[in-house]
């Protein structure tokens, strides 16, 4: 089990991001002996601009605090009517399950009148199930009531305007003669047919300490599906959430306003972990909004290679207002697509062309690993929708990005034409080999409010390269104009070819990591690149910091590089 509330392994006592099982890779070191000179960070034509601002965060969150139990207690024996209980249930009352049993069913929440919560939970008890704020897992299945669909439809979903419930410790999967299914749990209805306003739109609902599941031959398009509103999915495991026919995730929604918050999950999907978008809400209302994705391990276990399909682990074709904090993401590799950790772009039909896209989102004080690469983000995809706008990537270690299948990527940001206002800082970026592509790759057209600051990364073999440009500032004059480029230690560099407000050590052996080889990428005391940020601090990110933000145990590496 995992906890929110106390540091697991990765938090260690110096707030060292230690990933001790990992070895390093040989080739992330360039050949080059020499010695680097003390560095310097004298100003030549640097550029001033300055962007809009940060990206706004999350206007409003979900409470998950536990709801007062003011009514009755239905207890439903193994073999019981689930379903007439729910019917029966009014707000306050608890629905109690029998730890164990089995509850076969395609089960429907109802539209209840008054505020009070309905919580269905186990018959366990906290002190076998965990505590509230502690992950559960797979381990945790004996003391779980199973909710079991016996077809392709989901086993819990809701009605029409259904409001505040709270499921509590329950297993929900499918029989295992079920050899496909498109969702386990539907949370509201992605059809605008069906769900084009406000009152009918599910809201308050809670998924806690609950797992949710397919089975390793089933093809699973979607194990959750967020329409709703108010809604969290908490300390929970959802796993096995693939299909070889179509293209899966653990956690989609577009056709609900939030807000949402997904914390403290373990998220296994194939096609993309965690995704909003990928068809039109009914209307600029209905636009998913106010995310938080926050102390998460998102993963794709490498088992899964050959296999399942494969695009990335986070997608936003439409969202506003998303925070992405302490999370661990780990394993893409290339596929369907390229293989990217995240994937951020306009992409919309005609409902949503007027106002539809991706806008104001923070990723922060995240470790990103062993993908083919890190963060792709474009306009639009298509010619509907309006142009994607204002990112902010701060304080994340972005490792092992490159070699996949045997193909170099390694791109670790790849941001198109039409992006505006995209602010990469305080970043700690490793190429998984010194054969790896770019740091920075712009495309064929211009990209307007970009900002690359404070970072410590690897140079790849292209650096900063645009399609037809030349490598460094060239391709930031002619890509980014009126970009910000500076105070940046890039590894392997060449300081002839970038603005000269940046530092180039010529191997990681001279950068002073306080050990590399035990992927401690703080700097050392006796570093000469301490303090060489804009600010003042460490170029780089903060490690103490996203050791805090992540407080999870759960971070020994499958395979440290693809």
């Amino acid at each position: 089990m995992l906890s929110r509330t106390r540091p697991g392994r990765l938090a260690l006592a110096a707030g060292v991001l230690l990933l001790a099982a990992c070895e390093p890779d040989a080739a992330l070191s360039p050949d080059a002996t020499a010695v680097d000179p003390a560095p310097s960070l004298a100003v030549r034509n640097a550029s001033t601009a300055t962007t809009s601002g940060h990206p706004t965060l999350p206007k409003a969150t979900v409470s998950t605090a536990m709801p007062a139990v003011t009514g009755k207690t239905i207890t439903v024996p193994s073999g019981g009517n689930l379903q007439k209980a729910i019917d029966d249930a009014a707000p306050g009352d608890v629905i109690v399950l029998k730890a164990g049993a089995t509850y076969t069913g395609n089960f429907t929440l109802r539209k209840k009148s008054g505020t009070g919560w309905i919580t269905i939970r186990t018959s366990a008890s906290d002190a076998q199930l965990g505590a509230p704020g502690t992950r559960v897992s797979p381990s945790r299945a004996s003391v779980m009531p199973k909710i079991v669909s016996p077809n392709a439809s989901p086993a819990i979903k809701t009605a029409s305007g259904a409001h505040h419930y709270r499921i509590v410790g329950v297993e929900i999967t499918a029989a295992s003669a079920v050899k496909n299914s498109y969702q386990l749990v539907m949370l509201g209805n992605g059809s605008v047919s069906s769900q084009s306003s406000a009152s009918q739109v599910p809201s308050h609902i809670v998924i806690d300490r609950s797992y949710i599941h397919g089975r390793s031959t089933m093809n699973l398009k979607n194990c959750v599906e967020l329409h709703s509103a108010h809604t969290a999915i908490v300390d929970s495991y959802l796993s096995e959430c693939h299909s070889a026919i179509q293209e899966s995730h653990a956690i989609i929604g577009w056709n609900g306003p939030g807000p949402f918050l997904i914390e403290n999950n373990r998220i296994e999907g194939a096609g993309i972990n965690v995704m909003f978008g990928g068809a039109d809400p009914a209307s600029d209302a209905m636009t998913p909004a106010d995310i938080t994705i926050r102390r998460n391990h998102v993963i794709k276990p490498l088992a899964w290679k050959d296999k399942w399909g494969v695009k990335n682990l986070l997608e936003l074709k439409i969202g506003r207002r998303v925070l992405v904090e302490g999370n661990v993401f780990e394993n893409s590799w290339s596929d369907q697509q390229v293989g990217f950790a995240f994937v951020l772009k306009t992409a919309v039909g005609s409902r949503a062309s007027s106002w539809g896209r991706p806008e104001d989102v923070t990723v922060r004080h995240n470790l990103i690993r062993n993908a083919a690469g890190g963060a792709s983000m474009s306009a639009r995809d298509g010619s509907r929708g309006l142009a994607s706008r204002r990112y902010r990537f701060e304080h994340n270690v972005w490792e092992g990005i490159g070699a996949s299948n045997g193909t170099t990527m390694g791109r670790i940001f790849q941001v198109l034409p039409g992006v505006n206002d995209v602010q990469i800082e305080h970043n700690t970026a490793i190429h998984a080999t010194s054969a790896a592509r770019m740091l920075v790759t712009f495309g064929n057209g211009p990209v307007s409010g970009f900002v690359f600051r404070d970072n410590l990364a690897t140079h790849g073999s292209y650096g900063v390269k645009g399609d037809g440009t030349g490598v460094g500032t060239d391709a930031l004059n002619k890509r980014a104009p009126g970009y910000v480029f500076t105070h940046n230690v890039i590894i392997g560099g060449k300081a002839s070819q970038y603005p000269a407000t940046n530092l180039f050590p010529s191997a990681t052996s001279s950068v002073g990591f306080v050990s590399l080889s035990g992927r401690d990428y703080r700097l050392a005391s006796s570093s000469s690149y301490r303090g060489k940020a804009s600010d003042g601090t460490d170029p780089g990110a903060n490690v103490a910091a996203l050791t805090a933000a992540i407080e999870v145990s759960e971070l020994a590496c499958e395979q440290c590089h693809l």
